[in-house]
């Protein structure tokens, strides 16, 4: 699993963060505790982009993807194995995982 930062977008192959939301937490402010959780930066969500639903043999993902900004510390591997700084275009030359495609391909649009 890789994860990438680029520009103000934060792409996580294979495991996205947020995924645990709390009781009563809203999907950005758990989103902002997840980014802070994994990474230990800080993270101000501009808007939400989209909301994508992919059936697997096994589960259902639902991903709700926003368009964040750095806001001061710069990422950290604290529970992933690689940063990486990528332009857009070295997006598609990436494996993803089909539950993540629309996202990305938003994104290099």
């Amino acid at each position: 699993m890789h994860c990438i930062v680029t520009l103000n977008i934060l792409l996580i192959n294979g495991n996205s963060p947020g995924g645990k939301v709390e009781p009563g937490e809203r999907l950005e402010d758990s989103l902002i505790r997840e980014i802070k959780e994994e990474f230990g930066c800080r993270i101000s969500i501009k808007n939400h982009l989209l909301t994508t639903e992919h059936n697997y043999d096994f589960v259902t993902v639902k991903i709700d993807a926003f368009l964040c900004e750095l806001i001061d510390e710069v990422p950290q591997r604290l529970e992933h194995n690689e940063i990486r700084w990528l332009d857009t275009d070295a997006l598609e030359k990436l494996d993803w995982v089909e539950a993540d495609l629309p996202i990305v391909e938003l994104i290099i649009r």
